[in-house]
């Protein structure tokens, strides 16, 4: 015989697909937000390191040939 009470709690998102899907979809992004947003107001990963310097253009230029020598190995 067919249950005729009404679906509840998990069962409901069990039996729905879309209502799973966007509740998987929320639950990542919250968990993605709490691990990412604390690193914005952390000082040691917002400000760089003391005696830190760009590299100059040929030493770019040499990086990106290393790299892509790297790549055809």
């Amino acid at each position: 015989m067919a249950n005729s009470q009404a679906k509840t709690g998990h069962e409901r998102i069990e039996t729905n697909n879309f209502l799973m899907i966007v509740l998987i979809l929320l639950s990542v992004a919250v968990g993605g937000l709490v691990e990412i947003v604390p690193l914005f107001f952390q000082r040691s990963t917002t400000q760089p390191v003391e005696g830190l310097k760009p590299y100059t253009a040929l030493q770019l230029a040499g990086r990106d040939v290393y790299i892509l020598s790297l790549i055809h190995i």
